[in-house]
């Protein structure tokens, strides 16, 4: 009876090794790097036209979704890489899509999915539809009224940043004009009080001017910094001066506007100096926080913290301090990586792509 059960022993054991072999042939990302595994989370999820999610969860993400996968592919895309290609593919999907949203839009702001079904915005979705029907075109929301007109900062700001990025790359004429249109959009748009909004939209509007050379995107730029930003920020700690736009996570949004508009501006500019002190003030405080703040699964500091350092790194040389600032940025993205890989629905969605640009760093 003895050698029975060692037998069946056995067996099992070979049984679980085989289909452990098995499982690991059909799926080998598993266990590969923390982007491999997002990438591979999010071509489950790919619906085949620049977007992710709509036909496995039946609602629209809103195109930061889009936004951040399109811009870790275009850097990934360049570099040596069995994916290469496959990154390439998405990155031009994605751009093609938000050009897409533009049209739809009215062919100037990127709107936002009036879906009344997305897990985090439909309950403001369906109050927009019910007080200003008027708002919405061909299913996107693309005005709103007062400086609520804010609420489409974020997107808006991002995805001019992909096309800008996107036109740099190709040359792609047809890119150039979706940059233009959206850039003016911007010109004119009320300032508000949630300054990451603004620095996202400054962002969109510095690399507009970065690739167009035209000097009325650099203006508006600095004018949300000189007008909107920088009243409301501590001068000598290079932070927010409220509690919403301190978290880290928001701080990040923050030190991407200042990083690109002091790539851009030139070094004659008046606002030249100020921009490059409050510059490395807000840098000095996030990796002040990146060092000493938790991140549990769910807090997306780590991935908004770790494109700063990366778009940093585009302008100087990262410090030795800043660097393992970043380097714990990776770390906290790959400790939870398993619990993404987990999830279902809405809070798969949005770790994958928060988190997606680990991959600039990683792969």
């Amino acid at each position: 009876m003895k050698r029975i059960k060692q037998s069946v022993l056995l067996i099992l054991v070979l049984v679980l090794s085989a289909c452990s072999a098995a499982d690991s042939t059909v799926d080998p990302v598993m266990d590969s790097s923390v982007f491999k595994l997002f990438h591979h989370l999010s071509e489950r999820l790919y619906d085949g036209n620049g977007t992710w999610g709509v036909n496995a969860f039946g609602y629209k993400m809103a195109l930061r979704d889009v936004y951040w996968r399109a811009d870790v592919y275009t850097v990934l895309s360049e570099k040596e890489s069995p994916l290469s290609e496959v990154y390439s593919q998405r990155a031009a999907q994605a751009t093609a899509y938000l050009a897409t949203v533009q049209a739809a839009s009215g062919g100037d702001v990127f709107g936002f999915p009036a879906d009344i079904n997305n897990p985090e915005f439909g309950a403001k979705v369906r109050r927009i539809m019910s007080e200003c029907p008027d708002c919405i075109r061909n299913g996107w929301v693309t005005f709103l009224p007062g400086e609520n007109i804010a609420e489409l900062y974020y997107d808006h700001g991002n995805a001019l940043v992909t096309m800008a990025r996107g036109y740099k790359r190709t040359g792609d004429e047809t890119l150039l004009n979706v940059v233009n249109a959206a850039a003016n959009w911007a010109l004119d748009k009320p300032l508000h009080h949630n300054i990451n909004y603004l620095s996202t939209l400054s962002k969109g509007l510095s690399l507009a001017y970065d690739v167009t050379g035209d000097s009325r995107y650099l203006d508006r730029a600095v004018f949300l910094h000189e007008e909107g930003i920088l009243p409301f920020m501590f001068p000598n700690k290079g932070s927010a001066n409220d509690a919403h736009n301190q978290q880290l996570e928001y701080h990040g949004f923050i030190v991407s506007g200042l990083v690109a508009l002091r790539r851009v501006m030139p070094a004659e500019h008046m606002l030249f100096d100020q921009i490059s002190d409050l510059m490395e003030l807000a840098v000095t405080y996030m990796q002040q926080r990146n060092m000493r703040e938790s991140a549990d699964y769910g807090v997306t500091w780590p991935g908004t913290n770790l494109m700063a350092w990366y778009e940093l790194s585009q302008l100087r040389p990262l410090t030795d301090i800043e660097s393992e600032a970043k380097d714990r940025c990776v770390r906290l993205i790959q400790s939870y990586k398993g619990t993404i890989a987990n999830e279902n629905g809405f809070r798969l969605q949005k770790a994958i792509y928060s988190n997606f640009v680990a991959g600039l760093f990683v792969e």
